[in-house]
């Protein structure tokens, strides 16, 4: 999370320009007595905000104006499988590509509650907040495993895939 607002407006104004090819989201998977311990040596740093990147370019990037639908699917998707050497099996919807989309319900909004976070990290700057869109559906090489309403649907079915660079 950026601390000043000309910080915040500088970053924006860079991805609106195309000066910054993807972004990347923090995850701290752990219970909130692991961040309090009483010394900065022990603390767990971080913030989970994985679940979040999607769904925080679309409502404060996209729905505001300050980046494109065709930026943000390359923010999100595009270029970091291009750089992670995934293209173009991952980061596009194309005939041979693996299918990996999400379905966003653009008429509901979402309130950002930590409790209800996959993760075991359940503290969020971003703590009752309410954005605009809502994740409806998440499919993984053409299944569906994640709904509103009813979450993760069965188990994860992860696979490596060698990059080709």
């Amino acid at each position: 999370m950026v601390k000043t607002a000309a910080d915040n407006a500088y970053l924006w104004e860079a991805l609106s320009r195309g000066e910054l090819d993807w972004l990347a989201s923090d995850h701290a998977p752990c219970p909130p007595e692991q961040k309090q311990t009483g010394s900065i040596w022990t603390d767990y740093g971080g913030i989970s905000g994985t679940g979040l990147l999607l769904l925080f370019l679309y409502s404060q990037g996209y729905r505001q104006q300050k980046i494109s639908l065709a930026q943000l699917c390359d923010l999100i998707a595009g270029n970091p499988a291009r750089r992670l050497g995934l293209f173009p099996r991952k980061g596009q919807i194309a005939v041979g590509a693996d299918a990996d989309f999400v379905c966003l319900d653009e008429q509901a909004n979402t309130t950002i509650r930590g409790a209800e976070f996959a993760s075991l990290g359940k503290f969020t700057p971003f703590e009752g907040q309410q954005w605009p869109g809502q994740i409806a559906a998440v499919y993984q090489r053409g299944n569906l495993v994640y709904q509103a309403g009813q979450g993760i649907l069965g188990k994860p079915q992860g696979i490596f895939i060698e990059p080709n660079h």
